[in-house]
């Protein structure tokens, strides 16, 4: 699985995922639009709270933003889509690069795109990139499932 997510080096560099790879209801999310509150980006259909109670539990911006924005891809695919976890890596990485390109197109600041497949469930969520904050352990290995990490 961890060959299949792969380790892409550039993936603004390399053609990007066929319109028809990305599962509608995701691209109809990302086309929704981004909306900053304060110092986080976050997917505009999906902001509809007072943020000035939410971010102080999350103990930083990061932490805020990679959680507000997660999104399991197995509820986007079409009824009878295959969710086998090859295929739903297969998915997940469409819509992580195809995320990854209209957070750049949205902003020049540097995002990370994570996606973690396990099983039949998949989640795929973004930060902006920070000094001194990561959502992710060091030491991706440590994880139990496959975990897909973008950044530009």
């Amino acid at each position: 699985m961890a060959e299949l997510l792969g380790e892409m080096q550039n993936p603004l560099a390399a053609p990007g995922p066929r319109e028809a790879d990305v599962p509608l209801g995701f691209r109809m999310l990302v086309a929704g639009g981004f909306k900053r509150v304060e110092d986080c980006v976050c997917f505009r259909e999906l902001f509809d709270h007072d943020h000035a109670t939410a971010l102080p539990r999350y103990g930083d911006a990061t932490g805020y933003e990679a959680s507000m924005n997660a999104q399991h891809v197995e509820d986007h695919l079409p009824r009878g889509a295959a969710r086998e976890p090859v295929a739903l890596a297969v998915a997940a990485r469409s819509c992580a690069v195809f995320l990854l390109r209209s957070l750049r197109a949205f902003s020049d600041e540097p995002f990370r795109v994570i996606v973690s497949v396990s099983g039949r469930q998949s989640t795929i969520r973004f930060h902006r990139i920070r000094d001194n904050e990561s959502w992710l352990a060091p030491d991706l290995d440590g994880y139990g499932e496959a975990v897909l990490v973008l950044g530009c």
